[in-house]
């Protein structure tokens, strides 16, 4: 049973790759789910976009229960990726954050560190991103700072990755361009994703600098190699970007708190003083009266806020509990959204203690979960060298010797 569903999440990958690259659209419907979860490796990228293309922030169960104190909620279902690091064939399952609650122990639930890009932050995350990749233009508006950032991110990172693309081009649309062509129209590419994943990941809207005519070359890395070497590249060189966010929202959040625990102290012995004031008095006023209403109202639900399980999309995927028919499609197997099972939680939820305050990969930024902790590091997959020994074809055209690296990234956990 395990080898099936091996089978068939690996073959779901060839698909996602063939699928990823066939239109500009597919490409950016791509870019705006992994810039959630930028933090994970292009492969498992891939698979949660066409499992879960709306999950915000993903972790395995256990990493959920000890490092934020919250439990899978029952019959949640999983989302498959292959585990690189494991010495056979075998699965790993992500869990959304919507698929989970707070535990019933108070004191192990820690906040979950999703941020964002609020007004007030602005100025600090284009500054931030100005001096991390030598914008020079001093009357830049947010957008511009990105778009330039973005730019000089390509020209600083594409020659860790035009060797492999030049290599891996035969059969491909590159291959009958001449090597500075094909270095022209990569790093073009690249620096459109990297800004496209940036702007959606600040709430801005896209559609006044980007547009699918900035993405229509995407189509000429139409192999499994090409794509695989491509989208690696843009993980990467993204993560950079979305990671110097990440740290300065967090930073700046820390310091409002450390600024508020201050002003309460300080304010505390006023406090007293103007409140004696108040009780001296015989006659309390309207303000008095209004002053002291409790402002009360609906907690927002704990729910999660997808507009749906986009049942629409063919790339849903629910893995059925039961033996999988022998030669049954794929297209039969992975049923649509209203008729497919995945990976159930189990009953309980694994490790139940929650440990020190490191965090993991929740999604993308730092974590003590999602918006003000830290994250696990990344593992760190040698693409170069994978041990497993498999003779299904397809395995190899994924999983092809992909670039390494040209930096190390600190994981800091979530977004």
């Amino acid at each position: 049973m395990a080898k099936k569903r091996f089978d068939v999440i690996t073959e779901l990958y060839a698909e996602a790759v063939k699928e990823v690259t066939a239109t500009p659209e597919n490409w950016m419907a791509f870019l705006r789910s992994s810039c959630r979860n930028y933090r994970l490796p292009f492969d498992e990228q891939l698979l949660v976009h066409v499992q879960r293309p709306d999950a915000a922030a993903v972790l395995q169960m256990e990493d959920w229960n000890r490092k934020f104190g919250r439990w899978v909620k029952r019959d949640s279902k999983g989302i498959a990726v292959i585990d690189k690091n494991a010495k056979t064939m075998r699965l790993k399952h992500y869990f959304d954050i919507s698929d989970t609650q707070e535990g019933r122990y108070r004191r192990l639930v820690r906040p979950v560190p999703l941020w964002e890009v609020g007004e007030k932050y602005r100025q600090d995350v284009q500054e931030t991103l100005a001096n991390a990749f030598g914008v020079s233009g001093e009357m830049l508006d947010f957008a511009g700072t990105i778009l330039e950032a973005a730019g000089n991110a390509a020209d600083d990172n594409i020659a860790d990755y035009l060797k492999d693309i030049l290599d891996y081009r035969k059969d491909s649309f590159l291959e009958e361009l001449d090597e500075y062509s094909v270095e022209v129209q990569a790093k073009s590419l690249l620096s459109s994703s990297i800004a496209y994943m940036v702007m959606v990941r600040c709430g801005i809207d896209t559609e006044t600098y980007l547009d699918k005519d900035d993405f229509r070359n995407i189509t000429d890395f139409n192999t499994p190699e090409l794509v695989n070497i491509f989208g690696t590249a843009t993980s990467d060189v993204a993560e950079m970007a979305l990671g110097e966010i990440s740290d300065t929202i967090l930073k700046l959040q820390k310091e409002e708190k450390r600024r508020n625990r201050t002003f309460a102290g300080g304010n505390a012995g006023r406090y007293n003083e103007g409140e004696k004031e108040k009780n001296s008095t015989s006659e309390r006023g309207f303000d008095d009266e209004r002053d002291s209403i409790q402002q009360t109202g609906r907690i927002p639900s704990a729910g999660h806020h997808r507009a749906g399980r986009t049942g629409n999309t063919r790339w849903e995927v629910r893995l059925t509990a039961p033996e999988l028919p022998e030669g049954a499609a794929l297209r039969d197997i992975l049923k649509p959204a209203d008729a497919r099972e995945d990976e159930p939680a189990p009953e309980g939820n694994a490790g139940g203690g929650a440990g020190q305050d490191g965090a993991d990969r929740v999604g993308d930024g730092k974590v003590a979960g999602g918006d003000g902790g830290t994250e696990s590091e990344r593992p760190d997959v040698k693409r170069n060298n994978i041990s497993y020994n498999i003779s299904l074809p397809v395995w190899r055209a994924i999983f092809l010797p992909c670039p390494k690296k040209p930096y190390s990234a600190g994981f800091a956990a979530m977004q």
